[in-house]
């Protein structure tokens, strides 16, 4: 019974722990984040929660070679493997790799269909593939299914698809 309690207490101080963090992420409370993911990823290292934030942080701060190493180490399936998806696409972009985003954000659409993200995403990447005129069209679909599903609406993105 002592071992039970002790591991939901334990439980009930990682959520606690990766809820504060998502907090000073939201906020963009970057050197607060670092430190306190420095300290809790250590504490509960199989957190995929805490990984991701990880990742997103580096990604933040340019470094995508860094933040695509760590969200590999996120176990697919786990509760943390879309949001991981979702930044590894935001790392591939980074590196100007378009075609290996969107294959990550096929894969997201996948797992979760209603969320507007990869398709905003999906939006973005066309528009950065390497041709010499993108396929605006495919693009726009994929925006405006973000739109659709609730997504925020991107004045840039819609000048740069030419839906004003």
């Amino acid at each position: 019974a002592k071992a039970k309690a002790a591991a939901e207490a334990d439980a009930r101080a990682c959520r606690d722990a990766l809820g504060a963090c998502e907090t000073l992420w939201a906020a963009k409370r970057v050197d607060a984040l670092e430190a306190a993911l420095a300290k809790h990823a250590a504490e509960w290292p199989d957190e995929p929660g805490f990984m991701v934030l990880l990742a997103r942080l580096r990604l933040l701060q340019g470094r995508p070679d860094d933040a695509l190493e760590i969200v590999e180490t996120v176990p697919a399936g786990s509760a943390a493997d879309f949001e991981a998806q979702l930044v590894a696409a935001g790392a591939f972009l980074a590196k100007n790799r378009p075609e290996e985003s969107m294959q990550v954000l096929e894969r997201a659409i996948q797992a979760r269909p209603k969320d507007p993200r990869p398709y905003f995403n999906m939006a973005v990447a066309f528009l950065r593939l390497p041709t010499a005129d993108p396929d605006r069209e495919i693009a726009a679909r994929f925006y405006a299914k973000s739109v659709s599903l609730g997504g925020k609406r991107s004045y840039d993105l819609e000048r740069r698809l030419n839906m004003e």
